[in-house]
């Protein structure tokens, strides 16, 4: 009776774990369900929220003059660059307004409508050579208007136009004060060839560097070329015959120092600002271009330069030499006022830009 007792209690004990097991592998079953599930929905509700925004923004391409969509709010451009899972890259290009661009300078301008139309032939290739079904890069223009200064902010732009690219899954966070651009997704606004090397480079495309124009070489600019050289090789053997040469140099050397003591190349070469900053180094206050003042200081000053040295030449190797002495105390007098003068205003513009006076020995020039 007791063994049967035994046998009876262990059997029991063996279904009671096994009815334990079996709760617990169907409780994890479930788990495992339900994590697979999670799994693959999540992929697809993200996947879902891509596809629409790619669709919308086909669909505004397609839509828009040209192919290039305007973004006129903060609004718009959130509903497409929020977050970081975005297949597809887009092109902005930030711009003025028409009528705050007519009030810019010319070579503003002119670099507004370079980049207008290098984003249209832009387009024009990739929407030759890709399909409509399966583009994934969008060009917009993003005019600065109250609407869409934070996207401006965040963008940190410091003068206009420029462009800048936002790739593929680029983390773009409008809670943070900036969407930290760096310099190496803004392309030169300046150099088409430039810009279609950097789409192709960093979107991994061959299609804008693809169709690179042949210079033109025909016989009319050959022949046309050869009678140019021939005509200024006459021009110049006439001019040395008649020893007109020697005095063509000297003017020219004249005209050379006074382009180059005007400073106008570094002025060409190094724009200036069109914005200031806050002390969050944001732009906050558009300028106008001040390029043309300071040429034209520059001139000025070159311009007294050589003043002087044509009135001090005059008065040492030309005056003392005039026969009628009439002219020649009149010439005399003259040089020596306008050459004074021009003497006097250089250093004025020295103190009043430099806040310097020229002294040598305790002696004010």
């Amino acid at each position: 009776a007791g063994g049967q007792m035994a046998r009876e209690g262990a059997a029991a004990a063996r279904r009671g774990r096994e009815e334990k097991g079996g709760t617990r592998a169907a409780a994890m079953a479930a788990v495992a369900l339900m994590m697979a599930l999670a799994m693959a929905l999540a992929p697809a509700g993200c996947d879902a929220k891509g596809t629409d925004a790619i669709q919308r923004l086909r669909s505004k391409s397609a839509e828009a003059s040209g192919g290039v969509w305007r973004v006129m709010n903060t609004e718009e451009f959130r509903d497409v660059t929020q977050g970081d899972e975005r297949p597809y890259s887009i092109v902005a290009a930030v711009m003025l307004p028409d009528h705050q661009l007519q009030r810019e300078a010319e070579s503003i301008k002119q670099t507004a409508k370079t980049v207008s139309k290098t984003f249209s032939d832009s387009v024009k290739k990739y929407k030759k050579a890709v399909a409509d079904s399966e583009q994934d890069v969008f060009f917009v223009f993003i005019e600065f208007n109250p609407d869409t200064a934070d996207i401006f902010d965040k963008l940190e732009i410091q003068s206009f136009p420029s462009l800048v690219l936002i790739p593929k899954n680029f983390r773009i966070d409008f809670a943070e004060s900036s969407f930290h651009v760096g310099a190496e997704l803004r392309p030169n606004v300046a150099n088409k060839e430039a810009f279609d090397e950097f789409l192709d480079t960093f979107l991994g495309l061959e299609i804008f560097t693809a169709e690179k124009e042949e210079p033109s070489v025909s016989f009319f600019n050959i022949i046309l070329a050869y009678f140019t050289i021939v005509l200024i090789g006459r021009m110049l053997w006439t001019i040395s015959k008649n020893d007109m040469l020697v005095p063509l140099m000297a003017v020219g050397s004249i005209g050379v120092y006074w382009l180059s003591t005007s400073g106008i190349i570094k002025c060409i070469i190094h724009g200036l600002p069109m914005v200031t900053y806050d002390h969050d180094r944001k732009p906050r206050v558009f300028v106008h271009d001040s390029k043309n003042q300071t040429i034209l200081e520059g001139f000025t000053i070159s311009t007294c330069y050589v003043l002087i040295a044509i009135c001090l030449s005059t008065f040492t190797f030309v005056l003392p030499y005039v026969k009628n002495q009439n002219i020649k105390q009149l010439g005399l007098y003259t040089t020596f006022v306008f050459g004074i003068l021009a003497y006097f205003f250089t250093m004025e513009a020295f103190q009043w830009k430099t806040y310097m006076r020229t002294l040598i020995y305790g002696f004010n020039l």
